[in-house]
């Protein structure tokens, strides 16, 4: 996965998705909120949200992300709590911790088993009425991708290990689990959750992007 953040990063950059405009105005601010960023990688939103004065958490499996990340913070006087960790297996936070936790982008990348409990953690981390920023690949998004693939004799670089789940055959994500959430599985996920937007298929994410509330 090294090569794989490393690159997306120089492709991305900084730059916070736009839903954060949006999830600033719900914070609640008196304390400053704090904030888990699952998949943290290099910070983009950790950065954002450190700047703006909140207590800022990160959290990612891929130690040289974490390393760049806490130099980039260092050099702008910026204070984060950072932690390398397989956040497939356990969230190392005490319960009711947090006001918002951010995961985009990141917790797809395994099996649906560890899905089910990556979001049985965040339940127990995220306090009541915390808000979850989350951004999934959808099933039927990839599923009508790889359709097209086949009608137009392009070769399908992937294989399906389990239902909804992927695994790039090549590039740099060779091998990665990539789990795809159908709107059913995810509304399952998601059912202690008062649901404030949900969009999928936009420009800047074709996946699910979801603002949820914990009840």
């Amino acid at each position: 996965m090294k090569t794989t953040w490393t690159q997306w990063y120089k492709k991305k950059g900084y730059k916070v998705e736009p839903e954060v405009s949006f999830i600033e105005k719900l914070l609640r601010d008196n304390p400053p909120s704090k904030i888990l960023d699952i998949g943290c990688g290099h910070g983009r939103h950790v950065i954002y949200f450190a700047r703006k004065g909140y207590n800022v958490y990160g959290i990612d499996n891929n130690s040289s992300a974490i390393s760049k990340l806490q130099k980039n913070l260092s050099k702008h006087g910026l204070n984060a709590i950072l932690k390398t960790n397989d956040f497939t297996k356990s969230l190392p936070y005490p319960r009711n911790s947090f006001d918002l936790i951010i995961a985009t982008r990141s917790i797809h990348h395994t099996n649906t088993k560890n899905v089910k409990k990556i979001f049985k953690e965040i339940g127990k981390i995220l306090k009541s009425r915390g808000l979850l920023f989350l951004q999934v690949p959808d099933y039927e998004g990839a599923k009508k991708i790889e359709k097209t693939w086949i009608e137009y004799g392009k070769p399908v670089s992937h294989k399906w290990s389990e239902s909804h789940t992927y695994i790039p055959l090549s590039g740099p994500e060779n091998g990665v689990p990539h789990h795809s959430f159908d709107k059913e599985e995810l509304m399952q996920f998601l059912r202690n959750y008062e649901i404030l937007r949900l969009h999928v298929g936009k420009k800047h994410y074709h996946g699910y992007c979801v603002i949820a509330k914990k009840l």
